[in-house]
């Protein structure tokens, strides 16, 4: 599987990374900006490292490893992007704060990103988590020519494929933030193992009941034989009550 961690900036992505590092040994984490890149970044850039990690967790998934993404990665273009379809599983956490928080934040770090257009994609990244009809063309406008729009353009509001879980980090610590993240990835795993299980019982019971009507049906066809020793003394009693001139008529008809 794979488990893309996003949000805007201030939301406490980079913050509680170490804390996912510990609390998630067996998971491969990576941050969504190590690929480097221009700044600021643009949508291109953005959906190009979005499938550029997706093949990396396939590379993981073929070692038997989930991954981790912590950045800047949103819903519309992982599901996009050409190598979704084939990793095993998607999974994604959008953190959220208070605007004023997120402010403060941004300011405390020193970085550029405490301005109105911070807030604007914090907002519009609230309602695209929850509804893909919600101005897609922010993203879609001016895209990287491999993205896949069509998988998800028609989904509305309250498809079950369309589904991010967001997480209000206002009030807690990062160290909280990442308990609440490895919780919630435990849980992804567990489902997604369970989904598994059930997919291969099925198959199981399927091959079963196909074998199951085969046997019954050559055990009847079996039971209803009947050998030709028995066959040839009951075809004579049968030709001894029938009268020569019954005989006759029959090879007439025929």
């Amino acid at each position: 599987m794979v488990f893309f961690v996003t949000g805007a900036g201030g939301s406490g992505k980079t913050a509680c990374m170490r804390h996912l590092r510990r609390l998630l040994p067996q998971v491969v984490l990576h941050d969504f900006d190590e690929v480097g890149g221009p700044r600021p970044a643009g949508t291109v850039w953005r959906q190009q490292s979005t499938e550029y990690w997706l093949q990396q967790a396939l590379v993981h998934q073929a070692e038997g490893h989930d991954t981790m993404i912590c950045g800047g990665a949103l819903i519309g273009e992982i599901l996009a992007c050409p190598s979704a379809p084939k990793v095993n599983g998607i999974s994604i956490c959008l953190l959220d704060c208070a605007d004023v928080v997120r402010i403060d934040r941004l300011r405390a770090c020193g970085r550029r990103g405490a301005v109105q257009e911070m807030l604007n994609w914090a907002a519009w990244l609230r309602l695209h988590a929850v509804d893909p009809q919600w101005c897609p063309d922010i993203i879609q406008r001016e895209s990287a020519p491999e993205m896949q729009w069509r998988r998800w353009e028609t989904w509305q509001r309250g498809d079950p494929r369309w589904q991010v879980w967001v997480l209000d980090t206002t009030t807690i610590s990062p160290e909280q933030v990442a308990k609440q993240v490895a919780c919630w990835v435990h849980k992804q795993q567990a489902a997604h193992a369970h989904a598994k299980e059930r997919q291969a019982t099925s198959c199981s019971n399927v091959n079963g009941e196909v074998c199951g009507e085969s046997g019954s049906l050559e055990s009847d066809s079996a039971r209803h034989r009947i050998s030709p020793t028995k066959a040839v003394p009951r075809l004579l009693r049968f030709l001894g009550r029938i009268s020569r001139g019954d005989i006759r008529t029959f090879f007439e008809l025929l």
